[in-house]
């Protein structure tokens, strides 16, 4: 039996690494520009490994409280979390950092999807102002 779970344990590990854990070193550098980007990393990593060392703590608790379901509430935490990530951050897959800084620029006025400019004007009016 404790082959298994540590069996278990590193295939947890490894999923992990393949999934969700890289997360923050792919969305972080593609939000931010280039000066404020290493401290922008620097806070998400901090709460980063923050909320990994409240989890940890909280595990026992969760374990004698709710037993064999304990892991149910952090499926129902990642679950909220696919949700918002659809929602609310940007595929940025084939989109220039200029086009991801102009669509929070928007969404941050309160402008909606209808109100959204063509990409090639968003683009000319980007080329038009580096260039000055």
């Amino acid at each position: 039996m404790t082959w298994i779970s540590i069996a278990i344990i590193f295939l947890f590990i490894m999923f992990w690494n393949f999934g969700p854990g890289p997360v923050i070193f792919i969305v972080c550098p593609e939000l931010w520009a280039q000066g404020p980007r290493q401290a922008s990393h620097s806070i998400t990593l901090q709460l980063f490994w923050w909320g990994m060392f409240v989890c940890g703590q909280i595990l026992p608790f969760l374990q004698k409280a709710i037993g064999a379901y304990t892991f149910a509430f952090f499926a129902s935490v990642l679950f909220v979390s696919s949700i918002f990530f659809y929602f609310y951050v940007p595929e940025t897959n084939n989109v220039t950092f200029g086009e991801t800084t102009e669509y929070f620029r928007r969404r941050s006025l309160g402008l909606g999807p209808e109100d959204n400019e063509d990409v090639t004007k968003v683009r000319l009016s980007l080329l038009k102002t580096s260039q000055v």
